[in-house]
């Protein structure tokens, strides 16, 4: 396979006389083990004569046999989510209310913005500042989590009769998320949420199954600080149900 891959490279090549890239997406929704196979146990994945870029799973960049992946490839990074919510503290007070990062707030609300008004709409006219905001922090900076969260509540307005979207929509979309994340939270699940906020990190041995799930399912968010250094969160929606 790989040398008939590098044939139609070779191909395209001579053709275009252009160098090709190849992006292939979708190896992040493969399963930790998997990722373990494919970025740091095999050079598989480097074999095709040209430039790549791959996706892979969050969960493996937090594990320790993500590292082999530097002898394989020339570079990998995370693209973290805007951080919507600072940082929480550890221990206990992990429980206290989160402190909103204008920043990352901005950065969500720029892009509904941006689609808003590409359709020549008027972005105060169809959704309003609070439930904007409420939409956006409720996101955790996860951004098709925001686009989903603004569509559903298009549907609400819509079937209101209401051409904008109040924070009484935007709150209706919320607790319907929040209903449909809290039946599929196990208390493995909750248990392990819970120990990750109180120690600020993801842990190994029996809970690393259960931590995976969570970050794979959006459960569990990781950012980055501004020195690069990872940090974890629940979900906003998911903090109440803890």
């Amino acid at each position: 396979m790989i040398g008939a891959l590098n044939n139609i490279i070779d191909g395209v090549q001579d053709k275009a006389q252009k160098l090709v890239l190849i992006i292939t997406d979708g190896l992040d929704k493969v399963s930790s083990v998997r990722a373990r196979l494919l970025f740091a146990e095999s050079t598989l994945l480097t074999e095709p004569a040209c430039a790549l870029v791959y996706a892979s799973p969050i969960e493996f960049h937090h594990r320790l046999t993500a590292g082999q992946a530097v002898n394989i490839f020339d570079e990998y990074r995370m693209l973290p989510n805007p951080t919507v919510q600072r940082r929480p503290l550890t221990g206990d007070n992990w429980k206290l209310a989160r402190n909103p990062d204008e920043n990352g707030l901005k950065v969500m609300r720029k892009v509904i913005s941006k689609r808003l008004t590409a359709r020549g709409k008027i972005v105060d006219d169809m959704i309003s500042p609070a439930a904007l905001d409420l939409l956006a922090r409720t996101s955790g900076g996860v951004m098709r989590e925001l686009i989903r969260y603004v569509r559903n509540a298009v549907e609400f307005a819509q079937l209101l009769g209401k051409m904008q979207i109040d924070e009484m929509i935007a709150q209706n979309v919320v607790d319907q998320q929040r209903q449909d994340v809290s039946l599929r939270l196990t208390v493995d699940h909750r248990e392990a949420l819970r120990q990750v906020m109180t120690q600020g990190e993801l842990s190994a041995g029996q809970r690393e199954t259960v931590e995976d799930e969570l970050l794979r399912s959006l459960h569990l968010l990781s950012y980055q600080d501004d020195s690069g250094h990872s940090w974890f969160d629940a979900h906003p929606n998911v903090l109440p149900l803890l």
